[in-house]
């Protein structure tokens, strides 16, 4: 199966019209969707995009105020600070902070997919639109170490502190190790990596041999 993102195939000028493309995001709901017409591009009069603009460039110059202050109750919290009480001192300068427990979660879910389809970023409820860098900075942490990560479109900054992992990684390395007989599962697992080691090659070759591309890469 080709895993492609619905802009670049809905977009792409080899895409037909009127061919439905079926799509699923990563809460597991399930799209159909299809060309209906092309037009040139344009650039957009900025008297009729400015409230967008605006919204956007607000956005974008608040992640980094957004991590300072995340940042700044996890160094409280690792330096013993319960985390309540850290977001509490910060509440003093935001009021729109909130602190929740979740979990237990796991990366990687299957949930309701049949046998043979790749798992997909579990959804724990009390965190917005979680993606990889979140779970692999969650995932990277001891029981009581701390960090900042954002979701995936970088809406929203997480201070995290991390309270138990269940079961060790003695018990998982030998859960894997009893799965690992069966080479279709570890076909599906693997599928996403070799994803995304293909895309870093190609940048890597495109880099060391200074590719410049005139239009969007496809």
């Amino acid at each position: 199966m080709r895993q492609q993102a619905w802009v670049a195939a809905m977009f792409s000028p080899e895409a037909p019209q009127w061919r439905p493309l079926e799509t699923g995001d990563m809460q597991g709901n399930r799209y159909l969707s299809w060309k209906t017409e092309d037009r040139p591009d344009y650039v957009p009069e900025f008297a009729d995009v400015r409230d967008e603009v605006e919204r956007v460039w607000k956005l974008i110059e608040a992640r980094p105020l957004a991590r300072e202050l995340a940042g700044q109750i996890a160094k409280d919290t690792a330096a013993g600070q319960p985390l309540t009480a850290a977001a509490a001192a910060a509440m003093e300068q935001k009021d729109d902070l909130e602190v929740v427990e979740v979990g237990p979660f796991t990366w990687l879910t299957r949930g309701t997919a049949p046998f043979g389809s790749p798992p997909m970023l579990s959804q724990p409820e009390g965190l917005e639109m979680p993606g990889e860098a979140l779970m692999a900075a969650v995932f990277a942490l001891e029981p009581g170490q701390t960090t900042v990560a954002f979701n995936e479109p970088e809406t929203v900054c997480y201070a995290i502190r991390l309270a138990s992992m269940e079961p060790d990684e003695e018990t998982l390395r030998s859960r894997f190790v009893d799965d690992g007989t069966d080479a279709r599962r570890l076909a599906v697992l693997a599928s996403r990596e070799a994803g995304g080691v293909m895309s870093r090659w190609l940048e890597a070759v495109e880099e060391r041999n200074g590719v410049e591309w005139k239009r969007p890469a496809r």
